[in-house]
């Protein structure tokens, strides 16, 4: 039970069937209503199971939108890079998300400003259980349901194929619910370093030069190494929407992978939309 938004569950009577929107899943969050009058009662009676004060309250309603497109459906991922998995992979993908969500810059932030949002963990999965004492008696943890590095290392763990399956089949989602209706088909294509240590497997390395100036006030070049990987994407101009994407090593360069992008984009598109080359 979360004080702020006053949500409490209700199930519906046992002559009445559940009512859920055809072609979606069940969701849990669709179960809960607003009923102050109610959440007064049970703090009255000391019938608590959870009372926090938090600022996230889009947060539910965003879960709600990825429930309505079905995304969560498209997080059944094969984890190829995984030796062992004690925590689904669907809930690891799911808690970075909020991670980004709720502006969390460093992953070492993770236990003071992610994991203590109980109320939001349980929306995706969690169990209060599993939020006291984590999923096994590994480590020692200070807060949460595992450590920090956990999370970081699932994600290091993805590989590149996976992400770009996600991703094309969210636009293709996102067009079955008509986001692209009111499109003008303007289409641009972008490219994004993502930056990593060489450590993650299948990153790239790409080599620059870089100026410095010394000591003695001499213009010195530098080769300097950077590994990871690159984003490329091709977006909707108009509604800021991606249509298609794939991730290749950093050191590739975007022209090479065009064509493959429009033609990704098209089908992405093919059942709605209007998809014309890349501006």
């Amino acid at each position: 039970m979360k004080r702020e938004r006053g949500r409490v569950g209700r199930r519906a009577p046992r002559n009445q069937p559940r009512r859920a929107r055809q072609g979606t899943a069940y969701a849990p969050w669709r179960q809960f209503t607003r009923n102050q009058q109610e959440v007064a009662r049970r703090l009255t009676a000391g019938q608590i199971t959870l009372v926090t004060v938090t600022g996230w309250s889009y947060a539910a309603q965003f879960l709600s939108f990825l429930d309505l497109v079905g995304y969560c459906a498209l997080l059944n991922l094969e984890g190829r890079g995984f030796v062992r998995v004690m925590i689904p992979i669907a809930q690891l993908v799911l808690t970075y998300h909020l991670k980004v969500l709720l502006g969390v810059g460093s992953i070492h932030r993770v236990p003071t400003q992610l994991f203590r949002e109980w109320a939001l963990l349980q929306l995706i999965g969690y169990t209060t259980t599993q939020l006291q004492s984590g999923f096994c008696q590994r480590g020692h943890l200070a807060a949460g349901p595992m450590h920090p590095n956990t999370l970081a290392d699932a994600v290091e763990r993805l590989q590149p194929a996976e992400l770009e399956r996600l991703l094309n089949e969210t636009v293709q989602r996102l067009r079955a619910r008509g986001c692209f209706r009111t499109s003008r088909g303007h289409f641009a294509l972008d490219a994004s370093d993502l930056p990593t240590t060489k450590r993650y497997t299948g990153a790239g390395v790409k080599r620059y030069l870089e100026r410095r100036v010394t000591k003695e006030k001499q213009v010195v070049e530098v080769t300097r190494r950077v590994w990871g990987f690159k984003v490329l994407i091709v977006y909707e101009v108009h509604l800021r929407l991606v249509v298609a994407a794939k991730v290749v090593p950093i050191q590739e360069h975007e022209s090479r992978y065009t064509r493959a992008l429009v033609a990704q984009a098209r089908a992405n598109l093919e059942a709605g939309g209007r998809a014309g080359a890349a501006d």
